[in-house]
């Protein structure tokens, strides 16, 4: 039996745009974004992949108003043919999986997370930084000690923006190097017990 998503806002508003999708083939960037996902297109093809909105198709699937609607069935079979019938449906996560009750395997995604936004905030801080730098280069009357810091400032960021690509390097590798001994482990007992 499947489990179905209580009934609130955001699942039939999100069944509503899915149906509507199937329906017209396609769907536009600023429902995307309004559904949440981090899309900057301006719109997409039904068969078409973009982070997030297979899952957005199984929430669909999951709402409670499924079903009733001649638009379910194509929503029903992509799923089916994209997951495998039935493997869709929610599961509890894997021990190495994040939210897999693993404390330290936790903290390390917290980390990672961390590390992630802080590489994007420097990324921002270094395009600004090359930014201001080629505005100045393309005035005549910048004078050297102003040219001089923009320099300073955009060799300060660059050197920022590296080092933070080492550090969520270490913590996304901290995060697989867990994943995989969690996963070992895992293996080792189920062939303990001959499975």
């Amino acid at each position: 039996m499947t489990t179905k998503s209580t009934s609130n806002g955001r699942a039939a508003k999100v069944l509503g745009h899915m149906r509507q999708f199937v329906i017209d083939g396609h769907i536009a960037g600023a429902v995307l974004r309004d559904l949440g996902l981090d899309y900057t297109g301006d719109g997409l093809a039904f068969g078409e992949y973009a982070d997030g909105v297979h899952g957005l198709l199984v929430e669909a699937r999951l709402a409670q108003e499924f079903g009733s609607d001649a638009a379910d069935k194509k929503i029903s079979n992509f799923v089916d043919a994209s997951y495998g019938a039935g493997n869709w449906k929610p599961r509890k996560p894997h021990l190495w999986e994040r939210g897999g009750g693993d404390e330290r395997l936790d903290q390390l995604f917290q980390d990672q997370d961390a590390a992630i936004e802080e590489m994007e905030r420097l990324k921002a801080a270094f395009w600004t930084a090359q930014d201001d730098m080629r505005a100045a280069n393309q005035q005549s009357d910048v004078s050297p000690v102003v040219a001089r810091a923009l320099t300073d400032k955009l060799k300060g960021a660059t050197t920022a923006w590296e080092e933070s690509m080492k550090h969520t390097s270490q913590a996304r590798a901290k995060v697989t190097t867990r994943q995989l001994y969690l996963q070992e482990n895992f293996r080792r007992r189920q062939a303990g017990k001959g499975k």
